[in-house]
């Protein structure tokens, strides 16, 4: 496999992935904006120069639109947004003609001047016992909890975000380390019609605190901004195979400028793939595969779920993804390490497993000098990008994430193309092209596969022994085993490949005592009323003083945000409520299963699960 790794990496065009990022950094890529559908067309126009098979599929960005539990918002566009200090010296806070990222995607028109109230978090019912209705607000909360409170509950006209979203203190990741960086603070479906919002530098932030500290101050606000009816495309591309079915490689194209990183680093890289596989079967150096390679750029999950809901035909072809978000980070500079995100433990797949191999092998080899301070790590399913989406197994299809986390310069202004890497790039090129030839070409490699899946497994299983829980190892030996058996599918004699997974897992049972793993059977059993992961907002909005107590969590603990995930997933009308606890505790062994009693009766109560009799 390694030799194929060096293959490619001569391959790879570094320059030209890029070039595609300087060109797409240039564009707010806002979904259903003209920058969004700026930088769709030119990624469309490099296809087309090739000759590279390509669609756009288009749905509606209306705020009508409901995709299960997803409602498409309207789409959005900006001409101008601007917050001035007033003081004897009128000082600038943000300008988006400067700085795009500080308008808060959603806002709409307003212009005026307002009283300044600086509300704290502006996260709980305590922090607007001052009047803020038809003021601005400063909140240093966290924005998907600040904005129903100040805006639709009590008034405020517009909010200002002293938020940085993922601080991280062992990497120099916080407030007061990067004083001056706007952050992206996301959009909200339902701004449009209320107010603004705008994201702004902390030590901008401090300074007005302090202002505020000796007397009231005035800010004027400038927004020129329209929500409407408009449309998200989704660019669709093709290298085809002798079957129609195949792997998918996604990147979400979205995003405000310049985001470098995240995610012009994964639409490029996916480019340079697709163009690099049409032009070595072109050129002769590769036949035509077997089975057919798909990539997508999507505005991030919506785009997916409306591909998914609207066109059922073309996603079921996907037999695994790869999804590239933020693929090209130059480690020294953004200082976390190039990981490999596995799917979820209710979708197994041989994907991530295989990935971590051929980087293991690459780093190996000596192939390329590699800085002292360059990592990668292997983790379990997270979300939080497109693999979420189309890795629920009411979608189907087992999708890996490959990307940097953590990131010193994450969803903010300082996410510039020379914090990319070119040689990155080119190393995740090379291991993805691998991954894709050694799925959807026919080649002489399958037991080399099938036994880097099994060492795969017993190297997990080998640093859990003698700490994780009888259940855990058993279910963990269970979910790689279903995860390499999922190889089969790519192959033209699966039956092989199903009987050589079996053999090498008979035998880690026995080496490490596995016995067979059964969940308690009774009590309730639950079945959801959609596909597709949950959208929390639909979620809260149900029942806004109910739920609110499910989102703090979520944004507060990571553990908790994935244990809910994945009870969701699990929940298919044929698990009873304690199997699921039982599945869940053992792949997260910190989470207290009582803590989801309460959500599930929340879930019922929405009409989003029902109990199967």
């Amino acid at each position: 496999m390694l030799r194929k790794i060096k293959f490619f990496l001569q391959n790879v065009d570094r320059g030209r992935a890029m070039e595609f990022v300087h060109s797409l950094v240039e564009f707010h890529r806002i979904r259903g904006s003209s920058g969004y559908d700026a930088a769709l067309d030119f990624l469309k126009g490099q296809l087309d120069i090739e000759g590279i098979e390509n669609e756009v599929f288009e749905f509606p960005l209306d705020g009508e639109t409901f995709y299960w539990t997803w409602k498409m918002p309207r789409a959005w566009e900006a001409k101008a947004g601007k917050v001035t200090l007033l003081t004897k010296n009128p000082i600038v806070i943000c300008d988006y003609s400067e700085n795009p990222i500080c308008l808060v995607p959603g806002s709409s028109s307003i212009r005026g001047k307002f009283s300044l109230v600086s509300v704290g978090t502006g996260t709980k019912e305590s922090d607007y016992e001052k009047d803020v209705r038809g003021k601005v607000v400063l909140a240093t909360g966290h924005p998907s909890l600040v904005y129903p409170l100040a805006v639709e509950k009590h008034g405020a006209r517009c909010v200002l975000f002293d938020f940085m979203p993922a601080e991280n203190k062992s990497i120099g990741r916080t407030k007061l380390l990067l004083p001056d960086l706007y952050s992206y603070a996301g959009m909200f479906p339902n701004i449009g019609e209320l107010g603004a919002a705008f994201t702004i530098t902390h030590r901008a932030a401090r300074d007005i605190r302090r202002r505020l500290s000796r007397g009231p101050l005035e800010v004027e606000v400038l927004v020129d901004a329209e929500n409407f009816k408009g449309r998200g495309r989704v660019l669709i591309a093709r290298i085809p195979g002798e079957d129609p079915d195949g792997p998918v490689v996604i990147a979400h194209l979205c995003h405000p400028s310049p985001g470098a990183n995240d995610n012009a680093s994964g639409a490029a890289l996916a480019a340079e793939i697709a163009i690099l596989f049409h032009r070595l079967i072109a050129e002769g150096k590769l036949p035509r595969p077997s089975k057919t390679l798909t990539f997508l750029w999507v505005p991030e999950m919506f785009g997916t779920v409306a591909l998914a809901h609207e066109r059922p035909d073309l996603v079921k072809m996907f037999l695994t993804g790869i999804n590239l978000d933020m693929v090209g980070e130059n480690q020294e500079i953004t200082k976390g390490p190039l990981i490999v995100e596995l799917t979820p433990w209710s979708l197994p797949c041989f994907m991530g497993c295989l990935i971590g191999t051929l980087l293991d092998e690459f780093v190996g080899s000596g192939m390329v000098k590699l800085p002292d301070s360059w990592a990668f790590e292997t983790r379990d399913f997270s979300g939080g990008s497109d693999h979420y989406i189309l890795s629920d197994p009411t979608i189907g299809v087992p999708t890996t994430m490959i990307g940097h986390w953590p990131d010193l310069y994450y969803h903010s202004s300082g996410d510039t193309p020379d914090k990319v890497s070119p040689d990155e790039m080119a190393i995740v090129g090379a291991v993805v092209s691998t991954a894709l030839w050694l799925v959807s070409w026919e080649h002489d490699m399958v037991r080399n596969v099938i036994s880097s899946l099994i060492n795969c497994a017993e190297k997990r299983l080998s640093a859990e022994a003698g700490t994780a829980s009888p259940e855990r190892m058993s279910l963990l030996w269970a979910q790689r085993r279903e995860g390499a058996f999922s190889y089969a599918v790519t192959r033209e004699e699966p039956y092989r490949v199903v009987a050589e997974v079996d053999q090498g897992f008979a035998e880690l049972a026995r080496k490490f005592g596995i016995e067979d793993l059964f969940f308690t059977v009774g009590g309730p059993v639950y079945r959801r009323s959609f596909k597709a992961p949950l959208y929390m907002r639909t979620f809260f909005a149900s029942n806004p003083d109910g739920h609110r107590q499910f989102v703090e969590r979520i944004t507060k603990d990571q553990e908790y945000a994935r244990g809910l995930v994945e009870a969701i997933f699990l929940t298919n009308g044929r698990r009873s409520f304690r199997e699921i606890m039982e599945f869940l505790v053992a792949e997260y062994p910190s989470i207290n299963a009582d803590d989801f009693r309460e959500l599930f009766l929340a879930l019922r109560e929405a009409d989003l699960i029902e109990q199967v009799e």
